[in-house]
């Protein structure tokens, strides 16, 4: 559980760092088809070579105790194999047989100070490969402390010093990308690996809570169903108890209300009994009283019907003289209604002649009438008019009555002088 742990943190820290560098290349580079000649691969490898002695400079400088990386039992006898070198095996280019999820990738002393001539003698002369160790092995064998950051870096280091080891390799053999690719790939589903495995950690995580707290709730919904049921018990058994000191005192209590319910029906049933010989007495009696009115009535109901069918034959044929006098009479009546509608027709047609003539007269009446007033009016108002016109002139001595008025006017000075 802790290597597992550690393995996942050391390729966390790794895949962090190389994650520029990798969407980088995968994005502007194809490196399945990608060749490179030898001169180009020759120049390309010098490179990387001082990017790998630079990388074995940095790691001799790394401050800490020296560590041995390599174990009696970790390596084999160098005898050539079978199947030729061990980038030609059908597995070399798979990435999960490259670097497993436990293994960082860290190299024995002795590749550490591998050179160009000699990997371009291994190359036309291959020989068996000297396998590293799981990340468990190198571990136990090893002094890295990997819970501090110097622990970190070298693990970093070492990892892309055997990248560049595979890279140098591949392109000195097949003037290729091909370890890189796989490196990236491996990188990759290492990368995908651990973070499917940190969202189910806190999936996992998270779900624990929540069953946490599925249980707390569970257990308090179960308490008070135990307190519940605890109550519930506690008042059966009560009531137990209860009804089995009742059980006796109630049968007792029941077999004292029978009796007394069966003597108190007892008396009830007698009483009834003599009251229903006492009402049988009574009904006869009424029977026998009620049997002499019905014969009573029967007489005079008969001597009613007697003299009610005397009456009925009587007015049957009252009603025959009556109703052919009536009809009679009610036929003459619509004569005289025939007559009378005939003369009605008559007068209505006549006055509807007459109607317009008569109108006529009264129109010219009226309009003679109206002439004789308005000549009346006009007479008058002709009158006033003449004698209102004649007071102005007379008042305003004007036309004719001028003279007359200056006379008057002198005769009046005159008389005021000779009373002077």
């Amino acid at each position: 559980m802790g290597e597992t742990f550690y393995s996942g943190r050391v390729h966390a820290s790794i895949a962090s760092s190389l994650d520029p560098t990798i969407d980088l290349i995968m994005k502007h580079v194809d490196l399945a088809p990608f060749r490179l000649d030898s001169v180009q691969a020759i120049h390309v490898a010098v490179i990387m070579e001082d990017l790998f002695d630079q990388l074995e400079v940095l790691g001799s400088a790394q401050a800490g105790p020296t560590v041995e990386l390599r174990s009696k039992t970790s390596f084999y006898d160098h005898q050539p194999s079978k199947h030729g070198a061990w980038w030609d095996k059908p597995d070399f280019r798979s990435a999960s047989n490259m670097f497993p999820h436990d293994d960082v990738g860290f190299l024995s002393k002795h590749q550490y100070y591998s050179r160009i001539p000699k990997l371009v003698f291994e190359t036309y002369f291959p020989r068996a490969p000297k396998p590293t160790r799981r990340l468990t092995e190198i571990i136990r064998c090893s002094g890295i402390k990997t819970d501090n950051a110097a622990g970190k870096l070298q693990a970093d280091r070492a990892f892309l010093q055997w990248s560049l080891h595979l890279i140098l390799e591949d392109l000195l053999k097949h003037n290729s990308f091909e370890a890189l690719k796989s490196v990236i790939e491996g990188e990759q589903n290492r990368k995908k690996y651990m973070t499917d495995v940190f969202s189910k950690i806190l999936q996992d995580m998270e779900r624990m809570k929540q069953l946490k707290i599925d249980i707390k709730k569970t257990k308090k919904e179960k308490l008070k169903e135990f307190q519940t049921l605890d109550a519930q018990i506690f008042e059966t058994r009560d009531n137990l108890l209860e009804l089995q000191f009742r059980k006796p005192l109630e049968a007792a209590y029941v077999q004292k209300c029978g009796k007394a319910t069966i003597s108190r029906v007892r008396k009830m049933c007698l009483k009834i009994e003599k009251e229903a010989g006492d009402d049988m007495k009574e009904a006869k009696f009424h029977i026998a009283n009620e049997s002499r009115c019905h014969d009573a009535m029967m007489k005079i109901i008969k001597s009613k019907i007697k003299n009610t069918k005397t009456l009925y034959d009587y007015w049957a044929d009252k009603y025959e003289k009556d109703t052919t006098r009536l009809q009679a009479e009610l036929d003459e009546i619509k004569l005289e209604r025939s007559r009378v509608l005939s003369r009605m027709t008559y007068l209505r047609k006549t006055i509807d002649d007459y109607e317009e003539i008569v109108q006529d007269d009264r129109r010219i009446k009226k309009l003679s009438t109206d002439k004789v007033l308005k000549n009346d009016r006009e007479k008058k108002n002709a009158t006033r008019l003449q004698a209102w016109w004649r007071g102005t002139m007379v008042r305003r001595p004007l036309g004719p009555f001028k003279l007359l008025v200056a006379d008057l006017r002198a005769r009046r000075n005159s008389r005021s002088e000779k009373k002077k």
